[in-house]
């Protein structure tokens, strides 16, 4: 269970920098449900800045004199050439207050070890219904809340994807298949949209074997077909229209795939057929989940062995392999079952990311 504690400046700092170990309240309604194993997160009232400990043992005492006489005054909160007193207390409880309850110790110990949590969306985080449980939600805020990060890892682009940003509220968004990165505040992070030599070139190319495709940039989706109206998608004339602005990702229909193929092949970019081989993604040789991981590790100064990844698709395979703990969805195709160690027993419909992060950090 996560408890919500707010603290005045200089407490806030001794726990922060580990000075303190041991918080004093009183043992009344709110704090007699505080158990060993559970988490508290102390919020700043001058900086509004939180940090999370985890309780370890509590101790419970008729006044705060017999406390002050347990612990040592440094383990309290106070400085060596500091004088402990039980009266300072005071300051934060009445009188009346303390003779009504009893004192209690909390001993804690900070969290530090961050985990970073990546999670693809359709088919992993959103339901069949592409809705996102309230349970879903309560758990990964109380994982922010305990400071660890939340990341959402799709080949969907900023707009398709910020309807379930707006839900979340990740730190950070890995898009477009790993080529574009961005955190809480939009900001950008990482950007490495396709390297096509000369754009123009590659329009000019792919308009001879297909009249159906779209180029994803940061903020809009261009497309030559004018009967396409998702993603707020603009209509345009690519033929006699120069285009100049950076590409993340191409997505084209093509009657031979072999015409995709050869068009990756002489610009030395990657190209993945998907929706039954209908549709095909063009993007770098670089860009993956992977490797949009890799980047955000770096960023982060943490390492994949920290990297907590959920998945269920073919494109999820890599960066479920490569980090700490990686975990496919039950409802992935089970040909994939092999190639990872851990299967979740739970689907996207049973809130299973969800369920599975409450396990490993034993919320709820």
């Amino acid at each position: 269970m996560i408890h919500y504690l707010t603290l005045w400046n200089s407490p806030f700092q001794s726990i922060k920098t580990k000075q303190k170990d041991v918080e004093m309240r009183l043992y009344d309604e709110r704090r007699s449900k505080i158990k060993v194993g559970d988490f508290i997160v102390f919020e700043n009232e001058t900086t509004k800045e939180k940090i999370a400990v985890k309780v370890i043992k509590t101790n419970r005492f008729k006044s705060f004199k017999e406390l002050y006489e347990f612990y040592p005054k440094t383990r309290i909160g106070y400085l060596e050439n500091e004088i402990a007193h039980p009266d300072d207390m005071g300051q934060y409880y009445s009188a009346e207050k303390r003779e009504k309850y009893d004192a209690f110790a909390i001993e804690m110990e900070l969290i530090e070890n961050r985990k970073v949590i990546v999670f693809d969306v359709d088919d992993t985080i959103l339901k069949d219904d592409k809705t996102i449980s309230n349970y879903s939600l309560n758990i990964l805020k109380s994982l922010q809340d305990l400071g660890h990060f939340v990341v959402m890892n799709t080949a969907r682009s900023q707009f398709y994807n910020s309807r379930y940003f707006e839900m979340i509220h990740p730190d950070f968004e890995i898009l477009n298949g790993g080529s574009l990165i961005v955190d809480k505040n939009l900001d950008i992070v990482y950007s490495n949209p396709i390297n096509f030599g000369n754009i123009q070139n590659f329009i000019k190319d792919i308009l001879q074997v297909t009249d159906i495709f779209s180029f994803q940039c940061k903020d809009d989706l261009f497309t030559n077909n004018k009967d396409y109206k998702n993603q707020n998608a603009i209509y345009l004339d690519f033929k006699n229209n120069e285009f100049n602005q950076d590409v993340y990702k191409v997505v084209a229909s093509f009657k031979d795939s072999k015409d995709a193929f050869e068009l990756a092949k002489k610009y030395n970019i990657t190209y993945v057929p998907y929706l039954s081989g209908k549709f095909g993604r063009f993007s770098n040789k670089t860009d993956n989940k992977y490797n949009g991981n890799l980047v955000l590790s770096k960023h982060l100064g943490i390492s994949l062995d920290d990297f907590i990844v959920f998945g269920d698709d073919h494109g999820d395979i890599e960066m479920i392999q490569k980090c700490g703990h990686g975990v496919l969805m039950k409802n992935s195709n089970p040909e994939l079952h092999k190639l990872v160690k851990n299967i979740s027993e739970f689907t996207n419909n049973d809130d299973g990311v969800a369920r599975e992060l409450g396990s490993i950090f034993k919320i709820n």
